[in-house]
């Protein structure tokens, strides 16, 4: 029962702190399951939706930079040590698990003739209700996911996964 209120009164603070910093910036709902820390950095002109009941078991890294929006449904559950880093566009559907050491980011670092240039190439990741990313996955900036998808542990997502499939790696497994 002394975990449960104790969830409960860091869930709330963890609200009224995320309000208070970023006011007009984030909506969110007041019931959740925050556990661990939660680190969230929205920038001017950024905005970050959460769903109804997010749970984490922290700590979770979330930015929004400038004019970035980030939107994450409901019921989804972040396990230890995820990051979500938005310069564009992220949507994430309903029911999402993401286990621990998950890693999305909807940009690169400019490549050019010589290496490393100054600035970033975007594109907008969209993620379908009810997929399950097992540990250590990374997903990549332009890549829309399917209603569904099961992504195993370790795979890097650079294209995009229709609904309904089981990937690991860079193949589908059957």
């Amino acid at each position: 029962m002394f975990k449960l209120i104790k969830r409960s009164v860091m869930s709330i603070y963890t609200y009224v702190r995320l309000k208070v910093i970023n006011f007009s910036k984030i909506n969110l709902s007041l019931i959740n399951s925050i556990q661990g820390k939660l680190f969230v950095e929205v920038k001017k002109g950024g905005h970050l939706s959460i769903g109804n009941f997010l749970m984490t078991r922290g700590p979770m890294y979330i930015h929004c930079s400038e004019n970035a929006e980030l939107k994450i449904g409901s019921h989804c559950f972040f396990n230890h040590n995820c990051s979500l880093t938005c310069m564009d566009s992220v949507s994430i559907g309903d029911n999402c698990i993401f286990a621990n050491n998950f890693v999305l980011v909807d940009h690169d670092h400019k490549i050019g003739k010589r290496g490393v240039e100054e600035g970033f190439e975007c594109a907008p990741v969209h993620i379908g209700n009810n997929v399950w990313f097992g540990a250590n996955v990374t997903v990549k900036k332009g890549v829309t996911i399917g209603d569904g998808v099961v992504i195993a542990a370790g795979a890097v997502v650079t294209k995009d996964i229709p609904s309904f499939e089981v990937w690991g790696g860079y193949q589908l497994i059957v």
